[in-house]
């Protein structure tokens, strides 16, 4: 789905798997004990297990929404195709869920509250009600949030997707 942040890949090569990975193993640190930050040496770091992998890119910055790539390259007819899935870090998914949770509980009241009279009048002696402003800065909240994940995510997610359309080609 083009509205959350994750994102599938799949990319057709000319190479043999063999090739593939050669290349893949070429751009990937996977050595833990390297300060990698700043070290422009291989511009992704991460796992390589058979013809599977977990990657992510090293950046000089701060981005807690960078994509973690998981892969496999397969065997296809005239090469190999490379199936790539990228999602923000598991603890960012799950921060953005406890962070957004108690927002989503006040909407959800505040629009029960609001359209509770509407339904039954006869039922509901409430003096007073909750303003549409609440509503509208709660659901700007959660717009902010989305917005946040998905837009750091889609940056991060299409310059690798760029550069592995480039390394396999």
């Amino acid at each position: 789905m083009k509205f959350l942040p994750y994102e599938r890949l799949t990319i057709y090569s000319h190479l043999a798997p063999e090739s593939a990975m050669q290349k893949l193993t070429d751009v990937v640190e996977t050595s833990p004990n390297k300060k990698l930050r700043g070290s422009m040496i291989k511009p992704y770091r991460g796992e390589i297990t058979g013809y599977k992998f977990k990657i992510s890119r090293i950046i000089n910055y701060k981005n807690s929404f960078l994509p973690v790539i998981n892969g496999e390259i397969k065997s296809a007819m005239d090469g190999c195709c490379i199936h790539l899935k990228m999602q923000p870090h598991v603890m960012v998914i799950c921060f953005m869920i406890v962070w957004s949770s108690p927002l989503i509980s006040l909407l959800l009241m505040a629009v029960f509250a609001t359209i509770t009279p509407l339904i039954f009048p006869k039922l509901v002696t409430v003096s007073g009600s909750i303003s549409i402003e609440i509503i509208l800065v709660l659901l700007g909240f959660l717009l902010f949030a989305y917005s946040l994940v998905t837009i750091f995510f889609k940056m991060e997610s299409t310059k690798s997707k760029a550069f592995f359309r480039e390394l396999f080609n």
